[in-house]
């Protein structure tokens, strides 16, 4: 059985977190597959750090407008379903010991995706599982084993400082 920890939360950095325990796995030779619900890679530091690296592998499913609740929701389905077509393949043909799925949280909380819709990948990961976004439905609570909830006490966007590249993105 796969470990599946959960990274949620309204406090800045899950991404971030999940990035870093990456890199840890990447440098002992572990092989990732990163699926990116409602992003594009643009604008994505630690995606241009690890993108020629080996044994790793990106899956982009987003435009570059964020999606905003039941607006061209349909289109969005579509998009996911197609992601998801092409995640299916890359686990049955390569190897994969860890596979994040990045603002899943947010994508299901939206009804983009159900739970059922994403369990079946969990068979083809050898290792790990790890989920990230905010607004985690309780019942995915339920099905993981490790849960990490990342609060904000305090943050310079609060005081109206803007994104800075290389620091927040």
């Amino acid at each position: 059985m796969n470990n599946i920890t959960l990274i949620s939360g309204e406090g800045k950095g899950k991404t971030t977190s999940a990035f870093g325990y990456l890199l840890t796995q990447i440098n002992k030779g572990k092989s990732v597959v990163i699926v990116q619900f409602l992003k594009t890679g643009d604008n994505c530091g630690e995606c241009n750090f690890l993108k020629n690296k080996e044994k790793t592998s990106f899956i982009f499913i987003g435009k570059t407008d964020f999606y905003v609740p039941n607006e061209r929701k349909r289109e969005y389905i579509e998009l996911i379903r197609t992601g998801l077509s092409t995640l299916r393949e890359k686990l049955k043909t390569e190897k994969t010991d860890i596979l994040l799925l990045d603002e899943l949280c947010v994508t299901l909380s939206y009804e983009l995706i159900k739970w059922e819709e994403i369990q079946e990948f969990f068979t083809y990961v050898n290792d790990e599982i790890i989920i990230t976004g905010r607004n985690a439905l309780l019942s995915i609570e339920e099905k993981i084993n490790t849960l990490i909830l990342v609060e904000e006490k305090k943050h310079p966007f609060s005081n109206g400082l803007k994104a800075r590249r290389g620091i927040e993105y």
